[in-house]
């Protein structure tokens, strides 16, 4: 069950990653580094982040859909994590 629940995890991790690449290469003509730290800068990272998470509702549906609750429960738990990473980055 833990393992399952990391899995679930880690997917959501990356799926989050790879959204947020791919939502920085979409808005930005800078290369990926100077892109994130600009927006970093801007206060917008937080922003794109969310872009990058919307990623998760694909893993997520995914592992609903092949019946495996733990992993979706996994992903769930690290978009909350994402989440109140969110609000940190604001607050600072």
């Amino acid at each position: 069950m833990i393992k399952e629940i990391g899995i679930g995890f880690l997917v959501a991790i990356i799926a989050t990653a790879f959204g947020t690449l791919l939502a920085t290469s979409f808005l930005s003509d800078l290369p990926v580094i100077e892109a994130l730290e600009s927006m970093y800068n801007n206060n917008l990272l937080s922003k794109v982040m969310t872009l990058g998470a919307i990623a998760n509702f694909i893993a997520f549906f995914g592992f609903l859909k092949r019946k495996q609750e733990y992993r979706a429960r996994g992903v769930l738990l690290a978009t909350i994590c994402i989440a109140l990473s969110m609000v940190i980055i604001n607050i600072l």
